[in-house]
């Protein structure tokens, strides 16, 4: 894998922020086929036995960090009752992940009163002879850019006959500069906050 310096970005793990109350709030989605059956699910292997994770977007992902999510998916899954089929085999169902960041830019609107003296006879008929000056205000809209960025994980599985996907999750929030230069070291709050609703009920 390739290591650059972004691999600073042991910040995926990411959602082992969950609790961190300076930064804001990920957004979890799960989505799955109502018309798999679930129950007959007993043993799971990586969909790819040489790189179960997909890295996408702007950074790098460590070696270490993959590893550390990796082993706590499957010590997810294998507290749920499932078995873990290291050498592939025939398993029930298959498991991949995604882990990336991107830098984006959205629009603030900032608004400020700015404060003048007008004379409001000024361009009217008959206008006095002298001016009369009044205190007068009007609001300004500016439109400035903020950079931030935007760090995300998702869990694919598919089921291990006809290798059709059925169950999806995916968790998103932007990063503060602490979770950029986190070591991802609670990839098991991450794994555990993803797979919560796994198997669906």
């Amino acid at each position: 894998m390739k290591i650059t310096k972004y691999t600073k970005l042991g910040f995926i793990l990411l959602l082992a922020a969950l609790g961190s109350a300076c930064s804001t709030t990920p957004k979890v989605f799960s989505d799955f086929d109502a018309n798999n059956d679930f129950s007959n699910y007993k043993t799971f292997s990586w969909a790819d036995n040489n790189s179960p994770m997909v890295s996408e977007g702007s950074y790098a992902v460590s070696a270490l960090v993959e590893q550390r999510m990796s082993n706590a998916i499957v010590a997810e899954l294998e507290s749920k009752g499932f078995v873990f089929l290291a050498d592939g085999g025939a398993p029930d169902f298959t498991v991949v992940y995604t882990m990336g960041a991107r830098d984006k830019i959205r629009t603030r609107i900032e608004t400020q009163t700015r404060s003048y003296y007008s004379d409001p006879y000024a361009w009217t008929w008959g206008r006095h002879y002298y001016p009369h000056y009044y205190p007068s205000r009007e609001l300004i809209t500016t439109r400035v850019p903020v950079s931030y960025t935007k760090g995300s994980i998702a869990i694919d599985i598919f089921d291990g006959r006809s290798r059709r996907p059925v169950w999806h999750t995916k968790a998103s929030k932007t990063l503060s500069n602490r979770e950029l230069n986190s070591t991802g070291s609670d990839s098991t709050t991450t794994a555990k906050a993803l797979l919560i609703d796994f198997p669906p009920q």
